[in-house]
């Protein structure tokens, strides 16, 4: 918010209070509104003493709609800076009472905002420290407002009113509900006379204690602790805590959140009001042993989630007292639970859960560092553990929320500790907040490499932590495989720039210690060397490549194929290792049956919609490229044999990693599979191997081998194949008007310029915008001129009539597809009439709008056409393509008619309007014969 809109809405709220009415009430509102993100912009400008007077002013002798529009302007300044607040600018004058209490009256039933005004009006005067002499006839008339906002306010002023009248609640105690109860509470806890019996305490207590948990109950709870701790009731002081314990496993986030709170509010007591140190001791441990016991023993992915969230709630809102009373605990806390809570992850159903107790995690190092006493009482060693894995944590967490909270706890620590304990200097601490969090795949190798840089400029021990964490946080141990493929290419990227870090970090020695690994720890390892030495690093660093390989070999070589993640992730690594060996002739590694027998057990599985279908595809690329072109990577003839057979069945069967890598193999045996599979093959496949062409890029080397292809290509662009998917052929024309796009000097030779340029035209006025975008830029570059990034109809119109007048029923023929399209959007049909009737009225003579009509008349097939092509159904047999659908195209161009009759096309008097009919009627005759 700029000053500029801050005055501005000031002074729009300032000449609304001053003449309310029905009109400024909307502006005032509107402009109250805009505080809502930063209420502390009206408190500390001391604007609601004003605002608050203006509307009291006067109050009581206005007409009833102006006292709702004062109360409505009451209700939003409560609802922007909070209820407590608002209530403090309102007058205090007691003698108010006595018109409050009728205006209250009579608003019964009434609208709630003037019942909020009132009510809000007299708790403040409830808050006189005199005894009322209306106090019962007050209690009860307060009790008739039961808004859903009025209640709150209603238990406040009870509250108050029987705080201050023995009389008044041993009368109403047996009536008392928890809330007012708890109100009672606040008010009399820290008064000498005791106002509270111990039966009415034992009452509430039972209640509490044996019902079901509620957010008041564990407010009240507290302070019943300390009542009974006060009267030495150790029994009930203990019935307290071991019910609050048991609510640590809540379902509910919020309800945890409140347990915790409830739990830490008691054991600050313990130590804050009674001064029991042994006691304190006792509650803290109670948490942190349980906590540190599941973190660092007990396996993850089963351990009670919602259980150790709570113990790390409490112990975040115990930090800043436990720093004040224990040194020893702070340790613990910085040492057994920050580092393990901080990477917290639980795989349940292949849901990834654990995002709390890290945001947990955060909040206790955020509360530390809040500690008034921390400078004083955290030791060096424990700050450099809270500061090294918060930091870790608000740069490489997964999810973007937990990565905010553990910066916020880091510029806490970073603003208060690290240069006062000698950590980090002024300027680090700068990079450092500089460094980028909210886009991690974009910025996570920068951020490392920088990072390690500035890290190991102050201490090779932070930059040594960093890379660990990556590898063992990142890689080996996170359920995010997103994560594991970002982190292993940026340890790449750190690991080439100085292949001897990897030793001196101690990270081979890292893995050496590694031992025997679960198969899906060893796919990690696998697929981090695999990348390394893609990336240039020495056979010598990577001496456990071959032995881990064996690993997950072992274990994918009977596994059933799932599309488990994990799972995926172990065909990916391995794979990717056969592609690594394959690009190494001294290794001697070939494809057996063994290997092939997974590629292809992987390659059925593997569909566009599964994860690491890509990486999948690239690999396959890689592998197809040479054992096309070096027989000997086969280790037998049979193997080469079968391998070729099986890839041949699954491109005819439209496999879409086969067909998206297909283009990829040596380009004689291309061309031989490409010409056999080709009419076998759906519309999905063929698009699929088309734009392989751009992405291998070997287009140009295939029509070497075979020009022909050409032709192929070129013929489909007229695939208009119709499933019950609707027109699939669409994908094929748009892959096939892509690879004349960019190859358009192979397919403008003579022989077939005029084909390609045809089918063009046509496409450039279909309904596909895409295929019509695509066309327009190729035909825009046939003719030398520059091609616009979108063109609307009339303009695409008037090109086709003006550049490629050869070709114009061509395009008419398109255009008729968009203009008299059944199933389409309004938009397009709309704009495609418009532009036409345009085009049509502004030909310079009548002779050329009657050429355009008999052109449009003529593409309409005959009867006797449709009779003919619907016996003959043209497949073209080297591509499966099949001919438009000849009904559609007619109900469609008749379509077109109908509409722009409909929208008023005047029609020459020459033209041929009983040809026309003739036509019209044979088939509508032609419609009747079918029925």
């Amino acid at each position: 918010m700029s000053w500029e809109p801050i005055e501005t809405s000031l002074d729009a709220i300032e000449r609304g209070l001053t003449n309310l009415n029905e009109d400024s009430l909307s502006l005032v509102l509107k402009a109250l509104d805009r505080f809502q993100q930063d209420p502390l912009v009206l408190i500390h400008r001391g604007v609601l003493t004003g605002y608050v007077s203006l509307l009291c002013d006067g109050f009581f002798e206005l007409t009833k709609n102006d006292k709702l529009l004062r109360c409505k302007v009451f209700y939003s300044i409560a609802k922007v800076v909070s209820w407590k607040r608002s209530v403090r600018y309102l007058p205090i004058d007691v003698y108010l009472l006595k018109k409050l209490m009728p205006l209250l009256e009579e608003q019964e039933g009434e609208n709630w905002y003037v019942q909020f005004f009132i009510l809000s009006w007299i708790y403040v005067l409830c808050l006189s420290p005199f005894k009322l002499e209306i106090d019962e006839k007050l209690y009860q008339l307060v009790a008739h407002c039961r808004a859903p906002v009025a209640v709150p306010i209603v238990v406040n002023i009870r509250s108050q009113l029987l705080s201050k009248n023995e009389l008044l609640f041993r009368k109403y105690r047996d009536e008392l509900d928890i809330a007012t109860f708890n109100g009672i509470l606040k008010v009399v806890l820290h008064q000498e006379n005791v106002l509270v019996d111990s039966q009415t305490l034992h009452k509430f207590s039972e209640e509490c204690l044996n019902g079901p948990v509620d957010v008041t109950k564990l407010k009240i709870l507290p302070k019943l602790f300390l009542m009974y701790a006060r009267d030495v009731d150790v029994g009930r002081m203990q019935g307290i805590i071991t019910w609050i314990v048991s609510q640590f496993g809540s379902d509910f986030t919020d309800m945890r959140f409140a347990v915790a709170h409830c739990y830490a509010k008691i054991v600050k007591i313990v130590i804050e009001e009674l001064e029991e140190e042994e006691m304190f001791e006792l509650l803290v441990e109670n948490c942190l042993d349980p906590t540190a016991e599941m973190l660092k023993f007990e396996p993850w992915d089963v351990l009670d989630h919602d259980r150790l969230h709570t113990y790390l709630l409490v112990i975040a809102e115990l930090s800043t007292t436990i720093v004040k009373h224990s040194s020893e605990t702070v340790g613990r806390i910085c040492h057994d639970i920050i580092p393990y809570a901080c990477k917290f992850q639980q795989l349940r159903a292949n849901t990834i859960k654990g995002s709390q107790l890290r945001d947990a995690s955060n909040f206790i190092c955020w509360s530390l560092a809040r500690a008034r006493v921390g400078k004083e009482r955290l030791r060096g060693e424990d700050l450099h553990s809270v500061f090294l894995n918060v930091l870790m944590c608000s740069l490489f967490d997964r999810e973007l929320l937990i990565r905010k909270s553990a910066n916020a706890a880091l510029q806490e620590i970073l603003g208060r500790y690290v240069t006062f304990a000698g950590i980090l200097d002024n300027r680090t601490i700068l990079q450092i907040i500089e460094l980028p969090i909210n886009n991690l795949p974009k910025h996570i190798t920068s951020n490392t490499l920088q990072l390690y840089k500035i890290l190991g400029q102050n201490d090779e021990r932070y930059a040594n932590f960093m890379i660990h964490w990556l590898f063992d946080s990142c890689i080996m141990e996170n359920h995010d495989l997103s994560i594991v493929q970002w982190t292993t290419w940026t340890l790449c990227q750190w690991a080439a720039e100085k292949p001897s870090r990897l030793e001196s970090t101690g990270i081979l020695s890292r893995i050496s210690d590694l031992g025997e690994l679960s198969p899906h720890k060893a796919s990690r390892l696998l697929y981090l060397l695999v990348q390394m030495r893609l990336h240039g690093l020495p056979w010598a660093a990577l001496r456990h490549l071959h032995v881990v390989s064996q690993q997950v070999l072992d274990a994918t070589r009977d596994m059933q194929f799932r599309k488990n993640d994990y799972d995926l992730f172990e065909f990916m690594a391995i794979f990717n290792y056969g592609a690594l060996m394959l690009q190494d002739d001294q290794c001697g590694f070939t494809v057996d049956m063994q290997f092939a027998d997974l590629i292809f057990r992987m390659l059925r599985g593997f569909t566009p919609s599964i994860r690491f279908h890509e990486d999948v595809v690239g690999l396959l690329r890689v592998l197809l490229s040479i054992v096309s072109s070096i027989s000997t990577k086969f280790a037998s003839l049979e193997v080469e044999a079968k391998f070729w057979y099986h890839f041949e069945q699954l491109i005819r069967s439209n496999n879409s990693c086969c067909c998206c890598s297909f283009a990829a193999i040596e380009p004689h045996r291309f061309v031989k599979i490409f010409r056999s599979s080709l009419p076998l093959m759906d519309c999905q496949g063929k698009s699929q191997i088309l734009d392989a062409f751009q992405a291998v890029g070997s287009f140009r080397s295939l029509v070497q081998a075979d020009k022909y292809l050409l032709t192929l290509l070129a013929k489909l662009l007229d695939d208009y194949t119709i499933t019950e998917q609707g027109d699939i052929g669409r994908l094929v024309r748009a892959s096939a008007a892509r690879i004349v796009l960019k190859n358009q000097d192979l397919f403008m030779k003579e022989t077939l310029s005029s084909q390609v340029v045809s089918s063009l035209v046509r496409l450039s006025g279909e309904p596909s915008e895409e295929i019509r975008n695509i066309s327009l830029h190729i035909l825009h570059g046939i003719e030398g001129m520059f091609a616009e990034d979108k063109i609307d109809f009339l303009q695409l119109i008037r090109l086709q009539s003006s550049k490629f007048k050869v070709y114009l029923n061509e395009f008419w023929k398109g255009f008729l597809m968009s203009a008299g399209a059944i199933h389409s959007s309004e938009i397009q049909i709309r704009s495609a009439i418009d532009s036409f009737l345009c085009y049509y009225k502004f030909l310079p003579s009548d002779y050329e709008r009657l050429q355009v009509c008999n052109d449009l008349v003529r593409i309409i097939p005959s009867a006797r056409w449709i009779t003919e092509s619907k016996s003959q159904q043209k497949l073209d047999l080297e591509t499966g393509i099949v001919d438009q659908d000849i009904l559609k195209i007619t109900v469609s161009y008749i379509n077109f008619w109908r509409r722009i009759l409909e929208s008023g096309l005047r029609i020459d008097p020459n033209f041929n309007f009983q040809g026309f009919y003739a036509k019209l009627y044979n088939l509508h005759l032609l419609n009747g014969a079918k029925n």
